[in-house]
């Protein structure tokens, strides 16, 4: 699926592009779920949105950035 979105978007796919897209792309979705996953948390105690962003990006600033 990376292959053909990079030749789509490129016009000319290697195999090594490819491998790199789809590694991004997993990290990307990692470090999505594990930022859900830690929003819940607050969420489900009673916090609005709001308030839940601060203790969220408390937890999971440094993970995400290294």
């Amino acid at each position: 699926m990376a292959l053909g979105i990079w030749y789509y978007a490129v016009g000319n796919a290697i195999i090594a592009a490819s491998i790199v897209a789809a590694f991004a792309s997993g990290i990307v979705m990692d470090d999505t779920i594990h930022l859900l996953s830690k929003y819940l948390r607050p969420r489900r105690e009673g916090l609005l949105a709001c308030e839940s962003i601060v203790p969220t990006f408390n937890l999971v600033d440094r993970p995400l950035l290294s």
